[in-house]
């Protein structure tokens, strides 16, 4: 079970911080895919070629995903080698763990079947943790979604509409 932990733990830091990443990086994400969509819908062609934009928006376009692109890369280098060491270290576990239930097979204090049991029940508690990894991301995605809706819908409009509303009356006197 221990030697689960590891990439149990790897996978919730690899939700944080791609949560952490998507939050600070949407705005240039946006910008993206309204460049992409100036650039590849017709609602915007005529104007595009009108005033010669092209060469314009695909270079702002190609800036934006190539950042994001090498940022995401990076991100799935650093997860790779944090899921890599995790396995590792579970795998240096469970080869410790079998090591000593074979020398005591070996010695004769357990049986063979001992031995076959007790690497079926290994691996059935190895595929339980790093199942429940993988629950614990997705509800982590989930929880992080949400928060961000109700961030979302916190946020408070940009123009004064109270401020206009009270000098309204005002303004119609002084006419």
């Amino acid at each position: 079970m221990l030697t689960a932990v590891p990439y149990f733990f790897v996978r919730l830091q690899q939700s944080n911080r791609l949560y952490a990443w998507e939050r600070e990086r949407t705005p240039l994400q946006r910008k993206a895919w309204y460049l992409n969509t100036l650039l590849t819908q017709a609602t915007a062609a005529k104007e595009v070629r009108l005033f010669d934009l092209g060469p314009r928006l695909r270079g702002w376009f190609l800036d934006a995903r190539s950042v994001l692109r090498l940022e995401r890369i990076a991100l799935e280098r650093r997860w790779v080698l944090a899921g890599l060491a995790a396995q590792i270290v579970g795998v240096a576990g469970m080869f410790g763990v079998y090591s000593f239930v074979a020398v005591q097979t070996y010695q004769g204090l357990l049986t063979l079947g001992s031995l076959v049991m007790f690497s079926k029940r290994c691996s059935g508690h190895q595929d339980f943790w790093r199942g429940w990894g993988g629950v614990c991301q997705a509800s982590m995605k989930v929880i992080c979604f949400y928060l961000r809706w109700m961030s979302f819908l916190e946020c408070s409009p940009v123009c004064r509409s109270r401020h206009i509303r009270n000098n309204f009356p005002d303004l119609l006197r002084r006419v």
